[in-house]
């Protein structure tokens, strides 16, 4: 009878456990100002931009974290997920949060964390096959955008894979997002329009390797991301 006790005391434990749970699903959608971008449709037009033609936007994410009034309430540790933001069926990051959980803000650090680059390669989403890692020496690609674009009148290809983790191009950032609790899918929007037109200085249209070039739109792309209400 003890066994049997133990036994069933153990599965309202489990049960309980599994009930406690809530689900969050983190989608990053690209925009074009107000405008969701699709892989397959090109943009226009704004001032001396005649087109845009967004073919990648993959970035690394750790450190996810939700946070009430300043205090974080959970976190998934140095978890890393590689978002793909053009897949046709919506990249989205998938949290298991204890049920009613209070929150207000949402964080997370674009980029790999500087402890494993120090390390090499890795595997998983890490893995060079991803096509996100240069050398042990400048270590991963924390995000990459590539688009064709018709600019002023002129033909662009825009390559900008964007990484660097030693002193002084230090490019990883930390993305902090004013939210709303008690959702079960958040859409986090990046606005690629401030990325390609609103530049405050002018940058290479090609940047592959850690650069002063890559710091200014490592920080372009943190002020990038907002949260996107339905």
């Amino acid at each position: 009878m003890r066994i049997v006790s133990f036994f069933v005391a153990f599965l309202f434990i489990v049960h309980e456990s599994v009930c406690s749970q809530s689900s969050l699903s983190i989608q990053f959608v690209p925009c074009w100002k107000d405008v969701e971008i699709l892989s397959a449709n090109p943009i226009s037009s704004e001032p001396n931009v005649d087109s845009l033609q967004l073919n990648t936007l993959h970035f690394y994410v750790h450190g996810v974290a939700l946070s009430d009034q300043g205090n974080q309430v959970w976190t998934s540790g140095n978890n890393h997920f590689l978002v793909d933001a053009l897949k046709d069926n919506r990249f989205s990051i998938e949290l298991s949060l204890p049920e009613h959980l209070k929150y207000d803000e949402l964080s997370f650090v674009v980029g790999v964390d500087s402890s494993l680059q120090v390390n090499g390669a890795h595997s998983g989403v890490l893995d060079p096959m991803e096509g996100m890692y240069w050398t042990w020496q400048s270590g991963y690609i924390n995000w990459k955008l590539e688009a064709d674009a018709k600019i002023g009148g002129r033909r662009e290809t825009i390559t900008w894979h964007v990484g660097g983790y030693r002193q002084p191009f230090n490019t990883l950032r930390k993305v902090s997002i004013p939210v709303v609790s008690g959702e079960a899918r958040m859409k986090i929007g990046i606005d690629v329009f401030s990325l390609l037109v609103d530049r405050q200085s002018n940058v290479d249209y090609t940047i592959m390797s850690p650069s002063k070039q890559a710091m200014h739109l490592a920080d372009q792309f943190q002020n990038a991301f907002q949260w996107l209400a339905d």
